[in-house]
């Protein structure tokens, strides 16, 4: 922050931990009065994936937690030495974590158990040499080469019966069908975790479950200073000043709260935090006798937000990405818990949108064309070469459609803007579920750099590029023109070639 008086206000969207350690540090760092933030959050209770909730007889849920360890939570252990307990105020949150791994470290016996209940040697990974090739290969390459390629396209099925995809995939909850760009990135962040992951040594624990260890005396410590929180309110849309070369200054936020639409307004030298997207959205919770509800209408908040701004500016972000296609990104988790004093026999489960993978579908750009081979489809092909791994061509006959399928990474390029004609086509446009894009077989501006940049722009923004190149039916059109149907033919023919 550049500016800082004592009228800067800050209004923080969400109440989870990422906002509450945005509070912390813009009291603590940057000397804002508490009075002055406000987060506006849609629950009952703070903590966001934290959060926990119940009661002896309901029982309690905790929806979600994080396996902390030392190295790669520098900025958490930075902001909870500046926490207190709620049990001892001379005693910070981060000693308490720290004291009680120690006296409690984690040491798994048995990490691995198989399918006739024997203890497997966890600490043999059963990785192979291709394995271990596979996976400094996806390291090494960079992001945009990578693209929208999934976790099983780069390794060999027996990748996927190895002990440690077992405990990677457990630890980190991953699916073989996810982003191979999020494999990478989790990957690095945690390499340190590789010599103990069959243990996992590595891992701190908190006293308590982690709302009540961390976000309850975060909650405490904002209260003691003044900052407020404002449940029951929904942050709807943000209105924006600038783009995105000159820069965009948010100038009002919309909000909804007990029902009734309101607006804050930002000044000059005022901020808003928003977080966009969350992991438990439409979280819904079942029972002994019913199963949870599959939300699929995002009641929840924080992905309606991140929409409504998406279709003002495109660059923040595709959000369809991320919660788009429900039933398959889903995950159901079945949870244990107490009342009271006894153990609650029933398992109650909930379903949530996971808001960090990327959705499953065509990974690379469809080529399709009206005939199977073409002088087209080769522009296609070699531009497709240019952008990824060669990809698979298949013949239908005369009319029929030629398929090829090339992962078509990108890097950013310029140059192209699409322009909705409509409210409802800049809807469509900010969804990015899908782009079928034509390519005209005369048409000379379709040269093999043209199609690159046109399959450049378009991978990058939507899930799924088909290219249709209609080769076999211009031959109607130059009938139309004059031509003899032989004639006609031969020259459709001679183009695709």
């Amino acid at each position: 922050m550049t500016t800082t008086t004592s009228d800067t206000r800050v209004y923080l969207v969400g109440g989870g931990i990422a906002s509450l350690a945005a509070a912390v540090f813009l009291i603590r760092d940057a000397g804002l009065h508490g009075e002055n933030i406000r987060i506006l959050e849609e629950l009952p209770v703070v903590g966001g994936a934290l959060d926990g909730t119940g009661d002896p007889g309901r029982g309690f849920v905790a929806r979600g937690g994080r396996m902390l360890e030392e190295e790669a939570y520098v900025c958490l252990w930075d902001l909870l030495e500046t926490i207190p307990t709620l049990t001892d105020p001379d005693k910070t949150v981060k000693d308490e974590v720290w004291e009680f791994s120690r006296k409690w470290s984690s040491h798994a016996g048995a990490r691995l158990i198989d399918r006739d209940h024997k203890i497997l040697d966890a600490a043999d990974l059963g990785l192979d040499l291709r394995d271990k090739a596979e996976l400094v290969r996806l390291l090494a390459l960079p992001e945009h080469v990578i693209g929208a390629r999934r976790i099983d396209e780069f390794f060999s099925d027996h990748f996927f019966a190895t002990n440690f995809w077992a405990m990677w995939r457990t630890t980190f909850a991953f699916q073989n069908w996810h982003s191979a760009i999020e494999l990478k990135r989790y990957m690095l962040r945690f390499a340190q975790e590789l010599p103990r992951i069959h243990t996992p040594a590595g891992v701190r624990r908190t006293r308590l479950h982690q709302y009540d260890s961390i976000v309850r005396p975060i909650q405490q410590w904002l209260a003691d200073r003044g900052v407020v929180t404002e449940h029951g309110t929904t942050v709807t849309d943000a209105d924006f000043t600038g783009d995105a070369v000159s820069g965009r200054r948010i100038t009002a936020l919309r909000v909804v709260r007990d029902g009734r639409p309101g607006t804050y307004e930002l000044g000059e030298h005022d901020y808003a935090f928003l977080t966009l997207g969350s992991m438990t959205a439409d979280a819904a919770y079942g029972a002994d006798d019913r199963a949870p509800e599959l939300i699929r209408d995002k009641r929840d908040g924080a992905f309606r937000l991140w929409e409504a701004i998406a279709r003002k500016a495109p660059d923040f972000g595709r959000p369809n990405t991320f919660c788009g296609r429900t039933p398959r990104r889903h995950p159901l988790r079945a949870l244990q818990h107490r009342r009271g004093a006894g153990h609650h026999p029933g398992q109650p489960q909930h379903r949530c949108h996971m808001g960090r993978r990327r959705p499953p579908g065509v990974p690379g750009a469809d080529l399709v064309g009206a005939r199977g081979d073409g002088r087209v489809l080769r522009r296609l092909r070699r531009a497709a070469g240019a952008l990824g791994p060669p990809g698979r061509t298949s013949r239908t006959g005369a009319h029929g459609g030629g398929l090829m399928t090339g992962n078509m990474t990108a890097a950013p390029v310029g140059g192209l803007v699409a322009t909705p004609l409509s409210a409802a086509c800049a809807d469509v446009l900010a969804q990015a579920e899908h782009a079928c894009i034509g390519v005209g077989p005369f048409n000379s501006y379709f040269s093999v750099g043209r199609i690159r940049q046109i399959a450049q722009w378009a991978y990058e923004r939507f899930a799924q590029v088909d290219f249709f190149v209609p080769d076999g039916p211009s031959a109607y059109t130059l009938q139309a023109l004059g031509y003899p149907p032989e004639r006609a033919e031969w020259k459709a023919r001679r183009q695709g070639q």
